[in-house]
């Protein structure tokens, strides 16, 4: 019973690894070049603007939330030292459950499989279908992470991850009605946002 939970977690940690393969019951999130050149001069525009990083994170937030790319858009202000990340803006979708967690913080050291926000590099990570790697024992997934993803009522998330001198963020987008994959375009859509930031 020990190998046989062993295999099933090292096949998980094998996938999550991967991008996510494209099935015949995958529902691709992809945008036209029209609306991606839109997103980014709307947040081109904000950027532009004389606002406070506060103000300025929360309006590209609220632009990747209403672009329909998905439903719940969660932003992370990082911490180097100590190690925590703070959700700090937050926007959903009307018709998706109603939870509000800004203020959650993770304790970024209590995360050893998924790593979600090293930031030494670039960094993406999708995850098409979030239930099996709920089911995976504390020591893996710890009760924080569960509680985020278990409340929120996460299917699908797609994080990407930057840093500069003024500010270290993780921006996480979500569905959690269904499984979703994002196109590489949303994929390098979000890493140029993050980026901008």
């Amino acid at each position: 019973m020990i190998l046989n939970l062993l295999g099933q977690v090292d096949t998980l940690i094998q996938e999550i690894n991967n991008n996510p393969e494209i099935t015949d019951r995958s529902n691709i999130i992809s945008l036209t070049s029209n609306e991606i050149a839109d997103i980014l001069l709307k947040i081109t525009k904000e950027i532009r603007k004389d606002f406070s990083v506060d103000v300025l994170l929360e309006n590209i937030v609220n632009i990747l939330c209403n672009a329909g790319i998905a439903e719940r858009v969660l932003l992370f202000q990082v911490k180097r030292e100590p190690q925590r990340a703070l959700l700090t803006h937050y926007c959903e979708n009307g018709y998706v459950p109603n939870f509000n967690p800004l203020g959650f913080q993770l304790d970024l050291l209590d995360a050893p499989m998924f790593k979600l926000f090293d930031l030494s590099k670039k960094r993406n990570l999708q995850v098409e279908d979030m239930s099996k790697y709920i089911k995976l024992p504390n020591y893996l997934f710890r009760n924080k992470f569960k509680a985020l993803f278990i409340k929120l009522k996460s299917r699908s998330i797609l994080l990407n991850a930057g840093s500069n001198e003024r500010i270290t963020a993780a921006l996480s987008l979500q569905f959690s009605t269904k499984c979703v994959i994002w196109s590489n375009e949303v994929e390098k859509l979000i890493q140029s946002v993050v980026d901008q930031v």
